[in-house]
C-alpha cells in the first residue's frame, strides 16, 4: 500500500512538473569527453558576417588549439543556426574557451547578437542531434557547468 501511494504521489510530482527527469537524463557529465562549443546567434542582420566575426575571434586567440568550425542546424519544423567549435580535448579546456571569450567580450557578443553558447561533450552532443533540440540543455550546462 505504502508503495503504491508513494509511486502515486511521485507520478504527480513529475506530472505537475515539480521534478524533471529530462535534464538529468538525456545528457550526461562526462568531463573527461572531446568537448564543443555551441554559439547560438541572436537577431543577427548577416548571418555570415556574425559566422565571420566569430571565425576570426577563434583563429586570432586560439590558433594553437587548432579548432574547427563549422554550422549546423537542429530542429525538425524551427530551425536554429549554430555555429560549432569542436575539438577541445575535455570539459576544462572547452571552459578554458568560453571564459576567456567572456573576458575578452568579442564583438559577436555585442548588442544581443549572441542568444547563447555552451560547452557540450561528445555523447551530449549526439543526443542534441537524435533529439533535433536543445530542450532541457541549459539547465543542464548551468548544473555541471561552472561558470566563472
Amino acid at each position: 500500500m505504502k508503495k503504491k501511494l508513494l509511486k502515486g504521489i511521485l507520478s504527480l510530482a513529475f506530472i505537475f512538473g515539480i521534478f524533471s527527469l529530462n535534464a538529468q537524463t538525456a545528457f550526461t557529465a562526462t568531463p573527461d569527453e572531446e568537448h564543443s562549443i555551441f554559439i547560438i546567434p541572436g537577431k543577427v542582420i548577416d548571418l555570415n558576417e556574425y559566422r565571420g566575426s566569430v571565425t576570426k575571434y577563434v583563429w586570432r586567440n586560439h590558433a594553437k588549439d587548432r579548432l574547427k568550425i563549422n554550422n549546423i542546424e537542429i530542429g525538425e519544423t524551427q530551425k536554429t543556426e549554430i555555429i560549432h567549435i569542436s575539438s577541445f580535448r575535455n570539459k576544462s579546456h572547452a571552459m578554458e574557451f568560453i571564459n576567456h571569450m567572456k573576458s575578452s567580450f568579442p564583438d559577436f557578443l555585442h548588442m544581443n547578437m549572441t542568444e547563447a553558447y555552451y560547452a557540450v561533450s561528445e555523447s551530449n552532443y549526439n543526443a542534441i542531434l537524435r533529439n533535433q533540440g536543445l530542450e532541457n540543455y541549459e539547465a543542464f550546462f548551468e548544473e555541471n557547468y561552472h561558470m566563472k
